[in-house]
């Protein structure tokens, strides 16, 4: 790894605050480090992810493969060039990396000041044609990104098709009796719950109005979420979503060679660039990562779902992938971009769990 050199506790800290601003589903933040003086070990949280959604971590990993990312961005700012080991030793199993750092001159990524400004936008978007420059600089910010391939859809008749796709997963959720309750279980209703807990799916995030949110309130009991969904409100909603999903400039895909740990780190790692790279460009982007990892699930026989779900979210996973045109590897997560008004709140973040050795 090079020269190694010792960082002091307080740029350590201001510098895990940045990489910690990295997405991950439900907000749940699944990590931890160790820092030694010397080298930095990044830890995953096993557990903590949906485990309807999840398999073998993976989820976990594209967000810690997004804090890795934001590390990396982050360190020439305090004059520090990172470089990472993943998997180091097979016996620790929760650990994911260790880094180490060498001192040079203080400099800034480009990417670095949208750190702080990434967020997840689930407002409608304008729709309208992605620009030559906006799909050049989507395709280089993640070129030297690892074994990683971007696939983006700009034909109106296929944006349609991924959003369908894409929002069919919320109609299999609501249905899904483990899986409602699963959901409403990780909402967080109220602004003194988020200051407290920091983590939770924060109900404001998804930009209801006041009807909406009282309907989703409702539903988070379980009898009444029985009623509804006799009288068909998992397909209302689904039908909404797919609307939604469709208003963009272009929805993209990430697709990855193998379903090995590294290779769903370095999804992450192209996640964070081109969500970093639109936010320079003033854009907003929503992931929408549920339904590919339900239906690679469902198509690996790791997944559970009734029989007329299986059907279902497979045939929309390969109208997903025929319509991106991926015809090889496996397509990791879709994501939805363009012009829209600034989201009404933003996540918050713990303090970083670190523990000196």
């Amino acid at each position: 790894m090079g020269t190694e050199i010792v960082m002091d506790k307080s740029t350590l800290i201001e510098l895990l605050r940045y990489a910690c601003r990295a997405p991950s589903g439900d907000n749940v933040q699944p990590w931890r480090f160790t820092w030694n003086g010397v080298h930095l070990s990044i830890y995953n949280v096993p557990g903590v992810h949906n485990p309807y959604l999840d398999f073998e971590e993976r989820g976990s990993y594209i967000a810690h493969g997004a804090l890795l990312e934001n590390l990396r961005i982050s360190a020439p700012h305090y004059g520090y060039n990172m470089e990472f080991e993943l998997f180091p030793d097979t016996k620790q199993t929760e650990l994911v990396a260790v880094c180490s750092f060498r001192q040079c001159a203080k400099n800034e990524d480009e990417l670095f000041s949208a750190i702080k400004e990434r967020v997840t936008n689930r407002r409608p978007y304008k729709i309208r044609e992605l620009t030559e420059s906006e799909e050049s600089a989507l395709y280089k910010t993640v070129a030297d990104v690892s074994g990683t391939e971007l696939y983006i859809a700009k034909n109106r008749k296929s944006i349609q098709k991924i959003a369908a796709s894409a929002s069919s997963v919320e109609k299999i959720i609501l249905e899904d009796k483990r899986m409602a309750e699963h959901l409403f279980s990780k909402i967080v209703w109220t602004d003194k719950e988020d200051c407290e807990k920091k983590s939770g799916f924060f109900i404001k995030t998804m930009e209801f109005n006041l009807v909406q949110r009282f309907v989703f309130r409702l539903a988070s009991k379980p009898k009444i979420m029985y009623f509804l969904r006799k009288i068909g409100l998992p397909s209302f909603i689904a039908k909404q979503d797919a609307v939604l999903y469709s208003s963009n400039a272009g929805m993209g895909g990430i697709v990855i060679p193998d379903e090995s740990a590294e290779s769903f780190i370095f999804a992450g790692q192209a996640l964070e660039r081109i969500w970093l790279t639109l936010t320079n460009m003033q854009l907003a982007f929503q992931p929408l990562i549920g339904m590919t990892f339900v239906a690679y699930k469902t198509e690996t026989g790791r997944g559970d779902l009734k029989d007329a779900h299986a059907k279902k979210i497979k045939e929309d996973f390969k109208q997903a992938k025929e319509s991106l045109g991926v015809t090889r590897g496996i397509l990791a997560m879709l994501f939805r971009f363009g012009d829209a008004e600034k989201p009404s709140v933003r996540t918050r973040r713990r303090d970083p769990d670190v523990t000196f050795v």
